[in-house]
């Protein structure tokens, strides 16, 4: 029972801590504003960057569950950003931020019990056990970092086909906001960002163990 609890506490703990830097991480407007920058969004899309970012702070609060919908009007003309295939596939995506939300306060109900358990019934040492989940989490997301970093698109392409049963991910560039505003690139760098902070915690927890001599239990 100890072995298993202990399995659960590592997968609860860090899968936790992933969530929560992939939730910050993808829903930071300055991220929004260094990319708009960078891929010069205001003049492919012909909206101002003052607009971009008004428009990407209602796509955060949609997502954070702040708003209803996505119908987000264009200024003074008659219309709205996005078209109903962008709006229907956000629906698609705020679903999956919902369960993820949901999934992530899972992740920290049974890493909380878990450890107390651990700590306070079994009497458990729990240092080891943190260490070596933090190293194979490292490099576990490592690995996989490396192969969506020199396979994104296709990866990229997967992704969205086993997250959706439909095809409105498929934009056109040409015409869909969206996919102007937030092109692969986007996608891409985010990633790497969210694999980035994520290795860094987990350098940090690692080394903070390593630096206590023991972990005391009564």
């Amino acid at each position: 029972m100890k072995r298993i609890l202990k399995v659960v506490l590592v997968i609860s703990l860090f899968s936790f801590i992933l969530l929560s830097v992939f939730q910050y991480s993808a829903l930071n407007i300055d991220y929004f504003e260094n990319k708009f920058e960078e891929n010069n969004t205001d003049r492919v899309t012909g909206i101002s960057e003052e607009k971009l970012l008004d428009i990407s702070k209602e796509i955060i609060r949609y997502l954070e569950g702040d708003r209803k919908d996505l119908l987000i009007e264009i200024g003074d003309e008659k219309g709205y950003v996005f078209g109903d295939r962008e709006v229907k596939h956000m629906e698609d995506v705020e679903k999956l931020f919902r369960i993820g939300f949901f999934i992530k306060n899972v992740f920290l109900t049974v890493s909380i019990l878990s450890f107390f358990i651990l700590k306070f019934y079994y009497k458990e040492k729990l240092k080891t056990s943190l260490i070596a989940g933090g190293i194979i989490f490292s490099l576990i997301l490592a690995a996989i970092g490396v192969i969506i970093v020199f396979n994104f698109n296709k990866a990229f392409i997967i992704f969205h086909e086993i997250l959706f049963d439909n095809d409105l991910w498929i934009l056109n560039p040409k015409e869909d906001v969206l996919i102007q505003m937030l092109p692969s690139n986007f996608f891409s760098d985010l990633g790497f960002l969210i694999v980035k902070r994520y290795i860094i915690i987990l350098i940090i927890i690692i080394v903070s163990l390593l630096m206590v001599p023991k972990i005391k239990t009564r």
